[in-house]
């Protein structure tokens, strides 16, 4: 896996309020309890397929809506758009 630096998960978090972008879990009380493996960052675009190691292209989840979306370039209709 690609080190996503701290400065974009904090980033991440305070553009997605801090809530999964699929089901809107409240994640901000959990993240300083998890582990680092346990933090779900997530590429819409896997890197795999030419994804960014960027602000733009990483969103935050819950690890159940992490799993369920595997590695396909899937994000939510909830997602705000930064523009």
């Amino acid at each position: 896996r690609v080190y996503i630096p701290e400065w974009v998960k904090r980033a991440v978090i305070f553009r997605d309020k801090g809530c999964c972008v699929f089901c809107k879990k409240d994640l901000t009380g959990l993240y300083t309890l998890l582990e680092n493996n346990e933090k779900q960052f997530d590429h819409i675009v896997p890197l795999h397929q030419g994804g960014l190691n960027d602000v733009c292209n990483i969103q935050l989840t819950c690890q159940d809506c992490n799993s369920k979306k595997s590695d396909t370039s899937a994000t939510s209709t909830l997602y705000q758009s930064a523009y």
